[in-house]
């Protein structure tokens, strides 16, 4: 035979067969489903992380205007009574009440305490615009006359929430018993 005769040469197949790419293919579009539903669930809990470091910020914020401003909120809220108090603050509205032992003494620390209760509902509309938010503040004076407990929750709602990982809630006190509710707790003696 001859090196020239085709009948006798075996010529060997070079690529891929149809039915290979095919089921490369497959192979290929689950995993990229899988990455895409991994992206998901990775955007969810990055935007709850978000929300939850924007809490830890207006908690301290709050904190440390409460530690600045101390004398203002012992000689306006905490003078009568047991020496308590409570304050609400939701994203669309707050409540603030206060007594002091006279006018001037009222004029010049209420006008401090609302503007830090006005910023604190301003931090949380925008923390919090299209979702439910409060901040439940309660204040008391500690025996020695100079110093404060404060105890501070936050409660914000996260909308869609999966139900399978909510948390228990540790503070009733604000009133909120929404689906999707989150919760934040501090305390410090000022």
């Amino acid at each position: 035979m001859s090196k020239n005769n085709p009948a006798c040469s075996v010529t060997l197949q070079q690529g891929f067969a149809l039915l290979e790419v095919m089921i490369s293919s497959v192979i290929l579009t689950v995993g990229l489903l899988g990455i895409a539903g991994m992206y998901g669930f990775a955007s969810k809990f990055s935007y709850e992380a978000r929300q939850h470091t924007q809490v830890v910020y207006i908690a301290n914020d709050i904190m440390e205007h409460l530690r600045m401003s101390k004398i203002a909120w012992l000689k306006s809220v905490l003078l009568t009574g047991n020496g308590s108090y409570q304050l609400n603050i939701h994203n669309q509205s707050a409540s603030v009440l206060f007594t002091a032992s006279n006018k001037n003494q009222k004029n010049r620390y209420t006008d401090l305490i609302l503007h830090d209760v006005a910023a604190w509902q301003q931090h949380l509309a925008s923390a919090f615009p299209s979702s439910s938010a409060s901040v439940c503040l309660s204040l008391k004076r500690h025996k020695t006359e100079s110093a404060i407990n404060a105890d501070l929750t936050v409660n914000w709602t996260v909308n869609n929430a999966d139900k399978s990982f909510m948390a228990p809630v540790l503070n009733d006190a604000c009133g909120q018993h929404e689906t999707g509710r989150r919760q934040y707790m501090m305390q410090m003696q000022l």
